[in-house]
């Protein structure tokens, strides 16, 4: 008997169907897991599954479940706020609520969470400021979602202003003990976590840092090895791309300029130089992250600038060394160092290939890569199987049954490792259908002077669209100036027939999914982050429009950095087309989510039908099985047929017979000895010592509680201490919620102090603290042990 299997068969034959009132498990979803459960086994070889799930797998269950059984770290890494939103409420909910998982914690990028000492250094109006003041406070983790959900809406602007900048920022902090962001991110990589979930970036990040010799944002190195999982793994080029490239900003141009004193002049002059170099860019701007050649009066601007810096360098070295004939330039580079270091990246061709992007605020950035850059991501992969086994996957990785695209862009396939291709679980014949109107023109650049007209004419069609469907829509954009067109132009138009028109930007982007979802009506326009991690089941999406077919740009520089010595025929067939099929995968994929679903996927590009590559294209979205039409009144009778029925579409039927079982699941096995999940009495922390992160923090509360005593008093262990505060905390109403806030030497600690009675005589016997159970925890301090996750 194995024992694996049987557990991995027995949760989504007997648990899962009950948990969504299903009468049978899906076989794909089963097969996945079977499938990776044979590679986590000890007698398995293969150290990394790449999986093509496709919408309607379930592959989250299907990584997780397999992947907990042992009980080692398991870090979860997706690219999308959205997916980890839905981690954390829906999943591992789940798996912790049913015993399968104890804690877990959402790693979000640091972008996302408050810095409260940023708010006093900023220019903010008076309500958000005492929002924002009142939020560090009382905050659990201190991300974006959370403030967004006691006091609403906060625009990007006003968020970048207050957000975390670096992690650095919070090591030399003075309120790291005390700052809900501090604390949270402290639980990183704290013992006792059973899943992490973050993104790609972080993760990649990580990677580099240990590289390096320094400290990972999340230590991936698990003792006895552990297990990554990388879900939407269609984005990890992008993200290794983004940890991989040195970017030269604006900002970061003139902090250089201001540290160069005596010919400031001559360098704002090349600076302007540059600026203008790239204006005539934006207009040419035609995908949501453009990514265009460095112009080479640019280049020969960036090249002066950096001649003036080396000057400036080379004069303060030598009044240091003057000064002090022992001087000794030090390891760490200045800023005005590391501008010219980046700067010779980009003016050496050879070695390196850079570009400009402007974002739709038309801030210049400049991103420099190595040449190496596909051999460097095999690297990254590399690095993080020597300490877990891997999972990639992804509703898109392979394009009409091959991986071949994606190897190529990680640079070939990961060491020791396998595939698994999977079918559709969804009746797309009965739920889908594929619209491509006939009088839609061919797409035009944006810098053409008819492109608003042209915008006119897929607003319209969008119009046509959602009075058909009542609302319900989710509309694609490529570009964000045709965002703002096509939002412009329908606005007005929904505004009459009452419905709520959202718009990417106006909100985080899981708020807005959240709006999306609750009103049934609303429309959600948007550009790149909504083609993957959005699912709305139901009928609040009923129709998907694309506007445009989602190819990279011609001119892009990181087209011809991963192309190395391919023919232009094949940088077309090999690179470019397959691109745009993933792409084009993701966004069609929004549309169904259950087997309840249905709908239409709308493509307003004609290039569907009348270009060279037109049938690799509908191979691609017709090999599921959905209706093509070019018949608007078609649509129209689909839709109309779908709102009024129910039962139109059923899963295919389950049989353990149809799974292909792996070798090592067929081998008898020693069950998994488990630990009580569930309230358990257990030994008093064994440590004695009081850490200096808990002094500080009994030095913060003191401070609040107004005792100006500089005498530190004397406690024998850090349980005296921590009952201490507890007492002090609630005699005091200081709101410090110090079981939720306490900086515990490690998991065990935190278990034992929250739930555990004092055991011993040496602890004051003035100070009362109850057994509490984990229910009596949660109403008394508004927290719980697992409160993190």
């Amino acid at each position: 008997m194995n024992n694996r299997l049987n557990h991995v068969l027995d949760f989504f034959k007997n648990q899962l169907p009950a948990h969504y009132g299903c009468l049978q498990p899906r076989y794909t979803q089963v097969q996945m897991a079977v499938s990776i459960a044979g590679m986590l086994s000890t007698h398995s070889k293969t150290n990394t599954l790449i999986v093509h799930a496709p919408v309607g797998t379930g592959k989250t269950f299907a990584a997780l479940v397999p992947s907990l059984y042992d009980g080692k770290r398991l870090i979860y890494a997706t690219s999308s706020l959205n997916l980890q939103a839905q981690l954390k409420n829906e999943e591992l909910n789940y798996l912790h609520q049913h015993g399968l998982l104890r804690r877990y914690v959402v790693a979000k990028g640091i972008s996302n969470y408050l810095c409260p000492k940023r708010i006093e250094q900023t220019l903010l109006e008076d309500e958000l400021r005492k929002s924002l003041i009142s939020f560090g406070f009382d905050a659990l983790e201190g991300d974006r979602l959370e403030f967004e959900q006691h006091f609403g809406p906060i625009l990007d602007n006003q968020w970048n202003r207050v957000k975390l900048q670096a992690h650095s920022e919070c090591f030399s902090c003075k309120r790291k003990f005390t700052c809900p962001t501090g604390i949270h991110r402290s639980k990183f990589n704290r013992q006792g976590i059973d899943v992490v979930v973050t993104n790609h970036n972080q993760l990649l990040q990580s990677v580099i840092n240990v590289t390096d010799g320094c400290s990972p944002i999340i230590d991936f190195r698990t003792s006895g090895g552990g297990i990554i999982i990388i879900d939407e793994a269609h984005d990890f080029q992008d993200a290794a791309l983004d940890q991989l490239s040195k970017k030269l900003s604006t900002s970061i141009l003139l902090n250089a300029i201001n540290q160069v004193h005596n010919e400031r002049t001559e360098a704002f002059r090349f600076f302007n130089i540059l600026i203008n170099s790239t204006k005539y860019l934006q207009q040419d701007l035609d995908i949501t992250h453009g990514r265009l050649p460095i112009p080479e009066e640019g280049l020969k601007a960036l090249n002066n600038l950096n001649l003036l810096f080396k000057k400036m360098l080379s004069q303060l070295v030598s009044a240091r060394i003057s000064e002090n004939p022992m001087f000794r330039r030090s390891q760490t580079k200045s800023s005005l160092e590391q501008t010219a270091d980046i700067i010779d990246k980009i003016l050496d061709k050879e070695n390196y290939t850079s570009w400009i992007e402007l974002d739709q605020k038309s801030e210049l950035e400049i991103i420099v890569v190595s040449n190496s850059f596909r051999r460097d991501i095999r690297f990254l992969i590399d690095s993080m199987g020597k300490y877990n086994k891997m999972v990639f996957m992804s509703g898109t990785l392979a394009v009409q049954g091959s991986f071949g695209s994606v190897f190529y862009d990680w640079g070939g396939p990961p060491s020791a490792s396998d595939t698994l291709d999977l079918p559709t679980e969804f009746d797309y014949l009965n739920q889908s259908i594929l619209y491509v109107p006939q009088h839609i023109p061919n797409p035009l650049d944006s810098t053409n002077k008819q492109y608003p007209d042209y915008c006119k004419i897929l607003g319209d069609e969008i119009i046509k669209l959602i009075k058909a469907t009542g609302g319900r829509t989710l509309i694609l954009c490529t570009s964000h100036k045709q965002l703002e067109l096509l939002h412009n132009q329908i606005k007005a138009h929904l505004d009459m027939m009452g419905i709520t028109l959202l718009k990417q930007g106006a909100k985080s982007t899981e708020l807005l999914s959240e709006d999306f979802k609750r009103d049934e009506m609303s429309v959600l326009i948007g550009s790149g982050t909504f083609f993957a991690g959005l699912s709305i089941p139901r009928k609040s999406l009923i129709s998907v429009i694309l506007c445009r077919l989602p190819f990279p740009a011609y001119n892009d520089p990181f087209i011809d950095l991963i192309a190395e010595d391919l023919s232009k025929s094949e940088i077309m067939n090999d690179i470019l087309i397959p691109r745009m099929l993933i792409r084009l995968q993701q966004a069609g994929g929004r549309l169904i989510r259950t087997i309840e679903d249905f709908g239409c996927f709308t493509i307003l590009d004609p290039r569907v039908c009348n270009r060279s590559y037109s049938e690799q294209v509908k191979k691609s979205l017709l090999s599921s099985g959905c209706r093509f039409t070019r018949n608007f009144a078609e649509v129209e009778n689909f839709l109309v047929k779908r709102m009024n029925e129910t039962g139109f579409a059923k899963y295919q039927a389950y049989t353990k017979d149809k799974l292909q079982i792996p070798y090592t699941l067929t081998i008898p096995d020693r069950p998994i000895e488990r630990q009580d999940i569930k309230e358990k009495a257990c030994r008093f922390e064994t440590s004695k010592s009081i850490t200096p992160e808990q002094l500080a923090y009994y030095e913060d509360a003191k401070q609040k509680a107004g005792i100006k005593s500089k005498k530190l008093r004397l406690f024998s262990e850090p349980y005296r201490l921590f009952a201490y505060l507890v007492k002090l905390d609630r005699d005091k109403n200081l709101n410090l919620n110090v079981p939720g806030t306490f900086p515990y030497a490690n998991e065990q600690q935190e278990h034992n102090f929250i739930v555990r009675q004092k055991r011993s005589n040496r602890v004051d016997s003035s100070i009362k603290i109850s057994w509490l159970s984990h229910e009596e925890i949660a109403a008394k301090y508004g927290t719980s042990i697992n409160k993190h996750s």
